[in-house]
């Protein structure tokens, strides 16, 4: 596991994104495949951005990757949050070395001073049993409604 510089990162994880999307793309019946990378690379280079990897311990080929989003809530501007974009692992991958990474990005984030960190599961993809391993609390419900 690993933190990675942008460009680095972006290229180790480039063949996960369209995997993840397709299995958990909350708008893939809706919209192309087209992640903003500016975006990205724009939160990345100020510094709220972190980009995070998994990887095999044989040959290091990259088997997930994590997005944070570090954030300083409205309510509190003292704080810091990080806010997880993106979680993935490849599907032969999941299991304990997806609590094994979660673990590992949580820790980085204490370092960078987080207070919490925010996650979300999907129907896809379901992580809440793994969130309430590691005595994540939910604090919210979140659906979405297609309207075009």
């Amino acid at each position: 596991m690993e933190e990675l510089d942008f460009e680095a990162g972006l290229a180790d994880i480039a063949p996960l994104l369209k995997p993840n999307f397709e299995e958990t793309g909350a708008y893939k019946n809706q919209i192309e495949f087209k992640p903003d990378i500016e975006l990205y690379r724009t939160g990345f280079q100020s510094g709220i951005l972190k980009v995070f990897t998994a990887r095999t311990e044989e040959d290091l080929d990259v088997v997930g990757y994590s997005l944070y989003w570090l954030l300083n809530p409205s309510h509190n501007p003292d704080v810091r949050v990080a806010q997880c974009d993106v979680i993935y692992m490849k599907p032969e991958e999941r299991g304990d070395a997806s609590r094994d990474f979660l673990v590992w990005c949580m820790e980085q984030l204490k370092d960078y001073g987080c207070i919490a960190v925010e996650m979300a599961s999907t129907p896809q993809v379901d992580y809440s049993s793994l969130l309430d391993y590691l005595d994540f609390r939910i604090v919210s419900t979140r659906y979405i409604k297609d309207i075009v």
